[in-house]
């Protein structure tokens, strides 16, 4: 989840709340979240947070999730498998979903 703060400078104080609240499993500062989680600095809020294995951050009135579902804002999500068929994949590392990307820029399109 991202968090934009109309006062910046009191980001050490915020990070800390959210840091001592439920279900919160960890809160970064926006270059921590852009450097470990491998995020866009420019696409993210001043604060990054991420949720335990069993939060999900939203409003239950507004949506009401499957059971067993999970929405994004979790490092407990990252290893979702990536299936590929009748392709080569030789000598090319899949490490995350934007390898896709690269996968066919590099592979199939060049």
């Amino acid at each position: 989840m991202f968090i934009y703060l109309s006062d910046v400078a009191k980001s050490e104080e915020a990070k800390k709340i959210l840091e001592a609240t439920p279900g919160v499993e960890k809160a970064y500062m926006r270059d921590e979240a852009s450097s470990i989680l491998r995020l866009y600095y420019e696409r993210i809020g001043d604060l990054v947070v991420t949720g335990d294995p069993q939060t999900v951050f939203g409003s239950p009135s507004e949506v009401e999730l499957p059971p067993g579902l999970r929405s994004h804002a979790s490092t407990h999500e990252q290893n979702i498998p990536i299936i590929g068929y009748n392709g080569d994949f030789s000598n090319f590392r899949f490490g995350e979903n934007r390898d896709v990307g690269r996968f066919i820029f590099e592979r199939i399109l060049a």
